[in-house]
């Protein structure tokens, strides 16, 4: 029985298994994620955001 026939055969597991997969890569891309928001945090606290000529997402305003 190949991958692909399991596959069709089973669709529930595999359904599951899909979950399982992304639930793992959720888990190790977490960490990565709030150490980057710390470091964001801690830049804007020091820096302050944004400053007056950039908009809320640090692109430039455009002079209307």
């Amino acid at each position: 029985m190949t991958f692909w026939d399991f596959w069709d055969a089973h669709w529930f597991l595999s359904w599951c298994a899909l979950w399982l997969v992304w639930g793992a890569v959720a888990l190790i891309q977490l960490p990565f994620t709030i150490i980057l928001r710390m470091i964001r945090s801690i830049n804007i606290a020091i820096r302050g955001w944004p400053p007056q000529h950039l908009d809320a997402d640090g692109d430039w305003k455009k002079n209307e």
